[in-house]
Order: structure tokens, then sequence, then C-alpha cells
């Protein structure tokens, strides 16, 4: 039991870490829940630093590092992650963030995309739609590689500035 025990301590952070993502959750935390079904599963969530608005705000999970989630009017409306994170469930999403397709390959391979011109430097706002309409993976496509990647309920998604 001890043995257990013991391995499950190890364990937990690897699975904690597991930077995977689909359109409703990433590393297991939920879109659409609210805040406090978060922290009943993540009781040590806080907000982030130099927050004032009580209507948007972000929030962090010290065991998922690198993961702000955005919270509006008490509901986890979007994930901004790292570029590194993949996602075996959506193989040509993965594969546009990790800068293996551009993003005419990668429209030419998802259906239900949007390229859009980039709203501040020069090139793509690139959104993968599910298949409902209501949630998005959209990464800023600038200087021929991936800098932000934000996946959430829409419009949040689409935020190129967030709580702004």
């Amino acid at each position: 039991m001890l043995k257990t025990l013991l391995l499950a301590t190890l364990l937990l952070p690897a699975f904690a870490q597991a930077q995977s993502f689909d359109f409703d959750s990433v590393n297991g935390v939920v879109i659409g829940q609210s805040i406090e079904q978060l922290k009943q599963h993540y009781p040590q969530a806080k907000t982030a630093e130099n927050q004032i608005n009580t209507e948007c705000y972000y929030v962090e999970i010290p065991e998922i590092e690198g993961v702000q989630w955005m919270v509006i009017d008490g509901i986890v409306a979007r994930a901004d992650i790292p570029t590194s994170y993949k996602s075996p469930t959506l193989p040509v999403v993965s594969a546009f963030i990790t800068g293996q397709l551009t993003p005419e390959q990668a429209a030419s391979r998802y259906a239900n995309i949007e390229l859009d011109d980039h709203e501040y430097q020069q090139g793509y706002r690139v959104s993968f739609i599910n298949a409902n309409g209501d949630r998005a993976v959209v990464a800023d496509y600038v200087n021929s590689i991936v800098e932000n990647v934000r996946i959430g309920l829409i419009p949040a998604a689409m935020f190129i500035e967030g709580c702004a």
C-alpha cells in the first residue's frame, strides 16, 4: 500500500503536466466549467497578479505551469497555452502549432478553419472551430511561426487582447 501511495505521489505531477488539449479541456481542466468547480479540483488556483477587472480575469494553477485560464463572469472561458502543447485528438491543429504545417496547408486538411489577417502584425490569426461552432483553438501566426495559442469558448478564444 505504501509503495502504491509513493508511486502515485511521484506520478501525479507527470499527469498534471500532460500538456495536452482538445476543444473541451486543457490538461484535464474543462473549458466552460465554473470557477467554483475549478477551485474544487484545484484549491490552490490563484488569481494572476495585477487583475482589476472582476468580470474578466486570469487564474493560474501552480501544478499546470505555463497556462493561464481566462474567467469571464465566473466561467472558465479560455486557456492560453504554450506552443509546445500537443493534441492527439486534433492532429492537424498539433501539426500546425508545432510548425509542421503552414496556415494554408492546415486549411487544406481541416474543414472548419478561419484564416484572418492578424490585427497588429504581419501574419494570420488561425482559428480551428469545433463541429458545433461554439469552441475554437486560435493561434497567432506571425513571421512564419506560431506565437500564441488559446483554446476556449467563442468569442473568448478570439479575443486577441485577452481581458482588455
